[in-house]
């Protein structure tokens, strides 16, 4: 939007700039009539029943007049041009403090969402330490469990192994005698 109104700003000075080019050409303009005007009263002086200094005085008169017109077309002109500039100086103001409250908002916003992320990372590690903890203690407790279950193990096959040796060894008896 700033740029819209800077582009604006420079086509309304350079439409200024037309009009005081404007304004110069219509001058010239002028000052051309007045000169043709002079001329031909040059022209109308050779002919004795023209009052030549009335004509040169209405001449004058109208030339002031036209002069005062421009004068007052231009100062018209830029006053409204100062007022468009003004007015368009405001809205840029109001345009940049919009901005900056939705800067300032998209700030929060991120601000916001930063600390929705650490308290979504905190609670995935916190998570992720306690499965840690229940396979820890899960793991501690199997192989606390695994050795009990070996040494019976063991001690049922060497019971087994000793009841085996001893029913060879009588039956070698047994057979002996």
């Amino acid at each position: 939007m700033v740029e819209d109104c800077t582009e604006l700003d420079r086509m309304l000075l350079a439409t200024l700039e037309d009009r005081t080019e404007l304004d110069c050409m219509l001058l010239a303009t002028l000052e051309d009539r007045t000169e043709l005007d002079r001329e031909m009263l040059g022209a109308l002086e050779d002919w004795a029943e023209l009052d030549a200094s009335g004509l040169l005085r209405m001449l004058d008169e109208r030339a002031e007049l036209d002069k005062a017109m421009v004068e007052d077309w231009t100062e018209l002109e830029t006053c409204m041009l100062l007022e468009n500039v003004d007015d368009w100086t405001e809205l840029d103001r109001t345009l940049l403090a919009k901005l900056e409250d939705w800067t300032e908002l998209e700030g929060q916003l991120e601000r916001e969402l930063l600390r929705r992320l650490d308290d979504r990372a905190e609670l995935e590690s916190r998570m992720l330490l306690d499965k840690l903890d229940d396979r820890a203690e899960l793991d501690s407790w199997m192989l606390l469990e695994k050795p009990d279950d070996e040494a019976e193990l063991d001690r049922a096959l060497l019971d087994g192994r000793a009841e085996l040796e001893k029913r060879v060894l009588l039956g070698k008896l047994d057979e002996g005698a």
